[in-house]
């Protein structure tokens, strides 16, 4: 994910430092601000228990998703609206399948952050085009809905949410933060939304 602050590139200094410590896999791991939960997959992966704390939402979607999450997703909710729902591990890509087919929708980041969206200020917002908006409404949009039916479970939802977060960035026209989009369109920004 590209986001300021993440700290892949200190993984090896940070497994370093934990191994001098003499505490090996197994023991507890606190990244108490886990961001991307970078460093708290990392050890979780290593075998450590691994607490994870933020302030941001979206971290808290990630940590929920990579932390503490440890089985495949089935949306037993979903049989019989996503095709080929049927209690399997393979479930996961078939609502991925079905989410990235959604009917575009003009929502929330349609209105604030494309160009159509915002084409009544004096600077039309660049963050997305507008087909990757109104995908980004509709996947976000139908996710809360199933939740809110109780049509799949809390897991399941940050699970589909954390798919949602991580797309994202790959289409946003962005040059690493969402402090301001780019003037002219990047060509990564220029591809549809998958999740």
């Amino acid at each position: 994910m590209r986001y300021y602050g993440c700290k892949s590139k200190l993984l090896d200094f940070l497994s370093e430092g934990v191994a001098k410590t003499g505490i090996n896999s197994g023991a507890i791991f606190c990244d108490l601000f886990s961001g991307t939960t970078t460093v708290a997959r990392y050890f979780k992966q290593k075998g450590y228990t691994v607490y994870a704390n933020d302030f941001l939402e979206f971290s808290y979607s990630l940590a929920r998703t990579y932390i503490k999450n440890n089985d495949y997703p089935l949306f037993e909710g979903l049989h019989g609206i996503v095709t080929g729902v049927n209690g399997s591990i393979d479930n996961i890509k078939r609502v991925i399948e079905y989410i990235n087919n959604l009917k575009p929708l003009k929502g929330f980041i349609y209105e604030n952050y494309c160009p159509a969206g915002t084409k009544n200020l004096d600077s039309p917002r660049m963050y997305f085009t507008n087909d990757n908006g109104m995908k980004i409404d509709a996947i976000r949009t139908k996710i809360q809905e199933w939740k809110d039916s109780k049509l799949i479970t809390e897991d399941e939802f940050y699970i589909l949410l954390t798919s949602l977060i991580e797309a994202i960035p790959y289409v946003a026209n962005i040059s690493g933060n969402y402090a301001a989009y780019l003037k002219h369109w990047d060509p990564r920004a220029l591809k549809s939304i998958k999740l």
